[in-house]
């Protein structure tokens, strides 16, 4: 069954204090605050129809292995909320970190991509040295 590539578009805004730009975090901050404020009928709305379309070559097979990961945490300070989604967002990036300095990588000889999910919406790409 052929698989179909489709180009997206979507609008959000930064409000800060520069008068001329905004920054990567508070880009993607704003990204991220636009897509968890919206039902999936105003997400469709503000998508419309694909920009660009195109038919993929066929991709390898891809296998998932589920491994459960717990995160567990203490507060510096005794009654100390912690929020629970910036300490998993925490670990994203301390796994992207190590990913981008060679540290995560596919041993296996028989894979040459792997994808790391932390949740529904971040993915990690593992690539073979």
């Amino acid at each position: 069954m052929p698989r179909y590539n489709h180009a997206f578009d979507i609008a959000f805004s930064v409000s800060n204090g520069s008068e001329d730009s905004a920054t990567a975090d508070e880009l993607r901050a704003a990204i991220k605050d636009r897509l968890n404020s919206i039902d999936d009928d105003e997400l469709l709305e503000a998508t419309g129809a694909p920009f660009d379309t195109y038919q993929e070559e066929d991709l390898p097979q891809v296998k998932e292995i589920t491994y459960s990961i717990t995160l567990r945490y203490e507060a510096n300070e005794p009654n100390m909320p912690i929020c629970e989604k910036s300490a998993e967002e925490d670990l994203f990036h301390s796994i992207e970190h190590m990913r981008q300095e060679g540290a995560l990588s596919v041993r296996n000889s028989n894979i040459s991509t792997a994808y790391l999910t932390i949740n529904s919406h971040d993915s990690i790409v593992i690539k073979e040295p």
